[in-house]
């Protein structure tokens, strides 16, 4: 009775279209990362069943049970596009997060974060996972200085709460650490955007008005939206990191060469003080607890996307502006409330600042917002100690 049951259940198997047998297995799922369509497949073997506990135990079965089902043909697919579209490592974070989001949106934002921190350690970074009453909390090492987020220490290594990423005040004090460590020989993870990823432009026009010499001059522009979309919730990163992006390649071929063209025939003191102006007056000024409610430094590009700006926005695209237009050496030079650049140039006449055998002048790019002075400290800042970030 039994074999014959077996065997009737065995045939009604072998007549079931192939199609079918595969639709309860491959899943398709198709989304947008910054203007490029993602298509992926993955098998539904990675959709665990069962309740999620949150203690040492469970967090470690559900791991080892993630680790048994055939999770790698859709981890090679975020990789190839993280891969191919030249993401660094927080814009495949952005990358996995966003499909975990979709591929478990049928299941508690419990499974989804568990499931998202799986995925990351299996990348290859080093994680931690931390838990309290019902959230769970995703980290990752990094060596790299990364501000207004919750940080742990583990081995002598400091990891960087991903939850909670640019708002400190949602980790918990009172939380447990997972002390399975499936991933601690895993690389660290980088915030760096040294080199723009390849992802379509949004272009969109863009007219700047700003003054040199008393003259006013209207500048048409384009700009790509999907770097202004990038940076919106991108990660309070070291100062001096912000000065290390690059321009997207639309707003390049756009902005330097109409600003070439203006100082042709210039000096390097003229060409400097026409550069000055240029970020002086094409932009208001607000500070960015008024604007954001909180420190949020620009990239160069950045800041031709708002309104509004304040000297670290300013500063990044003055040195951007020198450093692409004329090649000079500079200083990111940090008082205790203000950024500002110097410019080595022997033409400029002011008061120096010695570095490493080299005379740098100061030349503000926010202010006076009226003139084209270069060479000396910001008003008030004459006697005030400052701090050389970068060069």
């Amino acid at each position: 009775m039994v074999l014959t049951r077996f065997f009737s259940h065995f045939i009604l198997l072998l007549f079931i279209p192939c199609s079918l047998l595969a639709e309860k297995e491959i899943k398709f799922l198709t989304f947008d990362f910054y203007g490029s369509t993602i298509q992926l497949e993955y098998n539904s073997s990675v959709l665990l069943d069962g309740l999620l506990i949150l203690d040492e135990l469970s967090l470690v079965e559900y791991y080892e049970r993630m680790e048994e089902t055939d999770y790698l043909p859709l981890l090679d697919q975020l990789k190839d596009f993280k891969h191919k579209h030249k993401l660094n490592d927080w814009l495949y974070f952005e990358l996995l997060r966003t499909a975990t989001t979709l591929i478990y949106a049928r299941e508690a934002p419990l499974k989804q974060e568990i499931s998202l921190w799986f995925l990351l350690t299996q990348s290859g970074y080093d994680t931690r996972l931390s838990y309290f009453e019902n959230q769970v909390f995703l980290y990752v090492w990094s060596e790299e200085d990364i501000f207004e987020t919750p940080m742990i220490s583990d081995q002598d290594r400091r990891f960087i709460n991903l939850s909670s990423i640019n708002n400190a005040s949602e980790s918990p004090e009172q939380l447990k650490l997972l002390i399975y460590r499936p991933g601690s020989d895993g690389q660290p993870f980088s915030f760096k955007l040294d080199k723009l990823p390849l992802l379509p432009p949004k272009i969109s026009q863009k007219t700047l008005a700003f003054r040199i010499n008393e003259r006013s001059f209207n500048m048409e522009i384009e700009v790509d939206q999907t770097i202004y979309e990038i940076m919106k919730n991108y990660p309070s990163i070291a100062e001096k990191a912000y000065f290390e992006v690059p321009m997207s390649s639309t707003t390049y071929k756009s902005l330097i060469p109409k600003l070439q063209f203006m100082i042709k025939g210039q000096s390097n003191k003229e060409a400097i003080q026409t550069l000055v102006s240029f970020t002086r007056t094409a932009f208001a000024y607000k500070d960015d607890q008024e604007v954001f409610g909180r420190s949020r430094p620009m990239i160069a590009e950045e800041l031709l996307h708002y309104p509004y700006s304040d000297c670290e926005d300013r500063s990044a695209l003055f040195y951007y502006l020198v450093q692409e237009i004329l090649g000079l050496p500079m200083l990111i030079v940090a008082y205790p409330d203000h950024l500002t650049v110097a410019v080595a140039e022997t033409e400029i006449n002011g008061l120096a600042i010695e570095y490493e055998g080299q005379q740098y002048f100061i030349c503000d790019p926010t202010g006076p917002s009226e003139s084209n002075i270069i060479g000396m400290p910001p008003n008030g800042y004459e006697n005030i100690p400052f701090e050389i970030l970068a060069h």
